[in-house]
């Protein structure tokens, strides 16, 4: 690994863990203020907060994958480490994610992500072109320590209202199927049947018909939705029954 490389990846590392401090302090202040302000604003912000989370887990799976490792540059490792950062305390696959940063980024370039040891000059002037000052960053890192609880919560109402909503559907939709089918396939119907057969049947036909609707329990509607099975194709050379007999009465004459 070249000087500038590890230089680099050291600045950048440094640089994206205190940004990330900043984004999750930012992001539990924001929680605090919607939930006192009214439960409308705190389920729209849940609702966002539950698409950023979507949005950084998508951005992270690349980070279980030693290939990934095998081509990232030390940009593409300060992003997924400060998103990681920013949601490790509050999603666990993020925290997995953070966990395999830690991991690789020590067996493979001998850094310590946490504490990487990038020149105090060089983070400054990143974290300034990020529009974020030192001190601001100390400050920030005091209080996320103390208070990412108000976003989780958040997170995890969001996370229970989809549940809900997703059980809901499912019992919906598995309520409407089957009713049709109850409905049909009753002794009542069947009785019915029997009876309507009775006098243009004899008793064993109309006995075999009734067992057989009732192994087959289904709807007449449900034949024409199958499709029609093809009808067996006549043999090549082959006559009708009704072409044999003229024949053999030509054969014979008057």
């Amino acid at each position: 690994m070249g000087e500038t490389f590890d230089d680099m990846l050291r600045v950048g590392l440094t640089a994206a863990g205190r940004v990330a401090e900043v984004i999750a302090r930012a992001r539990e202040q924001a929680a605090q203020e919607a939930r006192a302000a009214s439960e409308q604003q705190a389920r729209e912000l849940a609702a966002r907060l539950a698409a950023e989370r979507s949005a950084a887990r998508a951005q992270l799976a690349p980070v279980q994958r030693s290939e990934w490792w095998d081509r990232a540059q030390p940009q593409d490792v300060a992003q997924a480490w400060e998103t990681a950062r920013a949601w490790e305390r509050i999603d666990p696959d993020a925290h997995r994610a953070a966990e395999r940063i830690r991991q690789e980024v020590h067996e493979r370039y001998g850094v310590g992500v946490d504490a990487p040891g990038a020149d105090p000059a060089a983070v400054r002037e990143a974290l300034a072109r990020r529009g974020i000052a030192e001190g601001e960053v100390g400050t920030q890192r005091r209080q996320v320590g103390r208070e990412e609880s108000e976003a989780a919560r958040l997170l995890v109402d969001a996370d229970r209202a989809d549940s809900a909503e997703g059980a809901g559907e499912q019992e919906r939709a598995g309520s409407l199927q089957p009713a049709g089918d109850a409905a049909y396939d009753t002794a009542e119907r069947r009785r019915g049947l029997s009876a309507s057969l009775k006098g243009v049947a004899q008793a064993e036909v109309v006995q075999a018909r009734v067992l057989a609707d009732t192994f087959q329990a289904r709807p007449p509607c449900d034949a024409v939705a199958q499709a029609p099975a093809e009808a067996p194709r006549a043999r090549k050379g082959s006559r009708s029954g009704a072409a044999r007999a003229r024949q053999r009465s030509e054969t014979l004459g008057p």
